[in-house]
């Protein structure tokens, strides 16, 4: 189990159908999981899912569940 995520600052948007802003990224970007030493390497592969949506200006479609995988470099 990973001991801590690191996540990207996220940009504040006000898209047509909201009240207020929303916390948003966008394109590509990075989230960063610690681990104890020596657990990957033992493991030998990292498995996990994060859970994206979608969105444009006027609409946002329902959360999605992503597979992710990792090898020990």
């Amino acid at each position: 189990m990973p001991i801590g995520f690191r996540y990207p600052q996220p940009r504040s948007y006000v898209p047509s159908f909201a009240a207020r802003a929303l916390n948003v990224y966008d394109g590509a970007i990075n989230i960063t999981a610690s681990f104890h030493q020596g657990l990957i390497r033992k493991a030998g592969r990292v498995r996990g899912t994060v859970t994206a949506q979608a969105c444009n200006d006027q609409i946002c479609l329902p959360p999605a569940n992503l597979p992710i995988a990792a090898n020990p470099e």
